[in-house]
């Protein structure tokens, strides 16, 4: 008889939902056999020989490496919600051909993992990627660039109001969030390659489409043509927004960029204001800020993408000082 032993457990926190694959390292845990017992054999069942419990919940997944080392998907948090973060016991227990308990082969590891919630506080991935949007229009274009919320979440969407301090100006109007209609992400591009529409089979969950609606404005027709000419240019000729991880790892996210619309243009006669408006979309957004948890409101997948809205997405409204 090997009674097990607990040493570590790696990480030993993750969030309420689970799926946290954590590592842990001991001593006597019960290895699988090399010929599968006969209850199994040529099942294509591979025998369970460790079972893992999370206060009390068994483990997703359980895979013994060897005598010393279990590796585990963390099941759901069912505690009591008002006790998070909560810090519970992990229990090991060896398991016979039957998968059943051998007495006298368990160990507990007290307040071994700690459950805890997302921080909804900080910063995600999808304000990230707004961010670093606005700054590239601002860095390749035009420093008066601006966001506006989604006016779909506003109480009183026509109107919904975005100020400029002067003209010329551009305003981006989202994010909107929907799956990936094809369900995976582009392949990342080299800067000297031409962009294409070639997709890899990575998680296809994790991928998303930004929508913007994108407006340039003018008090002069032929700078609002020539702002739009240039917007157009710009998203046409680099494709993609290309971003530093905002977790602080050296990875970069290569995002692919069209606009997906012909322009439309309105004009404000009173106002003399000229308006062009567009569509942007942004593809290959990896919004799961951690396993499993997404941002950003969501559209039904058997849905069409669609961004525009009934009412009209914004009125203008010009702060003092704009001749």
């Amino acid at each position: 008889m090997a009674v097990p032993t607990i040493t570590s457990i790696s990480p030993n926190s993750g969030l309420t939902i689970g799926l946290t694959p954590v590592k842990i390292v001991g001593t006597g845990f019960r290895e699988a056999s090399s010929t599968p017992p006969a209850a199994v054999e040529g099942t294509g069942v591979w025998q369970q020989t460790v079972s893992v419990t999370f206060n009390g919940v068994e483990a997703d997944a359980v895979m013994v490496g060897d005598s010393t080392t279990i590796w585990v998907t963390v099941p759901e948090y069912f505690g009591d919600v008002s006790s998070v973060p909560d810090t519970v016991d992990v229990v090991v227990t060896n398991l016979d051909d039957t998968g059943t308990a051998i007495p006298g082969e368990t160990v507990t590891e007290s307040d071994g993992y700690t459950y805890t919630r997302q921080d909804y506080t900080a910063e995600g991935a999808l304000l990230w990627i707004c961010d670093q949007l606005l700054t590239w229009f601002r860095r390749n274009l035009l420093v008066n660039t601006v966001l506006t919320t989604d006016p779909e979440y506003a109480e009183t969407p026509a109107d919904e109001v975005i100020a400029l301090g002067e003209l010329p100006g551009i305003v981006l109007v989202g994010p909107a969030v929907a799956d990936d209609p094809l369900r995976q992400i582009p392949h990342e591009q080299d800067d000297n390659e031409v962009e294409t529409d070639v997709y890899t089979n990575e998680k296809p969950r994790r991928a998303k489409i930004l929508g913007f609606q994108l407006h340039v404005f003018s008090q002069r027709k032929s700078e609002a043509l020539n702002l739009e000419e240039m917007v157009d240019g710009i998203v046409s000729a680099r494709g993609r927004l290309r971003i530093l991880d905002h977790r602080g790892g050296s990875d970069t996210l290569n995002l692919q960029m069209k606009l997906t619309e012909t322009w439309a243009a309105s004009d404000d006669t009173a106002a003399h204001i000229r308006r062009a408006s567009n569509y942007l979309e942004i593809y290959g957004a990896k919004l799961r800020i951690a396993h499993g948890n997404e941002t950003g409101p969501q559209v039904s997948p058997d849905q069409p993408v669609s961004w525009e809205s009934d009412a009209d997405p914004l009125t203008l409204e010009l702060e003092s000082g704009v001749d």
